[in-house]
């Protein structure tokens, strides 16, 4: 019996052609891991995301040309990684955000207090917790985390 090897895990940058398939995961895994905030809130504000996404670096993580995340970025600023569920906690985002980590020397990002389960994704991968800030549109406090590279050449 020949087993077939798992297909080929691959980080790329984000073609035009993508952006539905992106855009979708960014909706869904809005509402799944924000249920604090009425969904309404990401459905306003996906026409905007839509439009600025293509002014930041974005890299998709695909296996079998099956898109199953991405990650944001602008600059040294995290703008998110979104996983599609049925591919969550099987290490893409980990992926994805050690792809983006390579690139440079620090990164910071947002992440809501009440998503526990992001905030634990970045504290385990050595952020750090800089200060709470309140999101006063959603009345949610935000925190600002912050990563630095041990290495000293990126």
């Amino acid at each position: 019996m020949i087993l077939e090897k798992e297909p080929k895990l691959k980080i790329r940058p984000m073609e035009e052609k993508d952006i539905d398939r992106v855009m979708e995961i960014w909706m869904i895994a809005n509402k799944e891991t924000h249920s604090f905030i009425d969904p309404s809130y990401w459905e306003g504000q996906e026409k905007y995301v839509r439009e600025m996404i293509f002014g930041a670096e974005v890299y998709l993580c695909e296996q079998s040309e099956r898109i199953l995340g991405f990650a944001g970025l602008q600059g040294q600023y995290l703008a998110g990684i979104f996983v599609e569920k049925d591919s969550r906690g099987q290490g893409y985002g980990s992926r994805l955000l050690k792809f983006c980590m390579e690139r440079t020397r620090c990164l910071s990002l947002h992440v809501y207090r009440k998503n526990d389960r992001a905030m634990e994704f970045y504290l385990t991968h050595g952020f750090k917790i800089d200060k709470a800030e309140m999101d006063t549109e959603l009345g949610e406090v935000e925190l600002l985390m912050s990563w630095e590279s041990p290495r000293t050449e990126v």
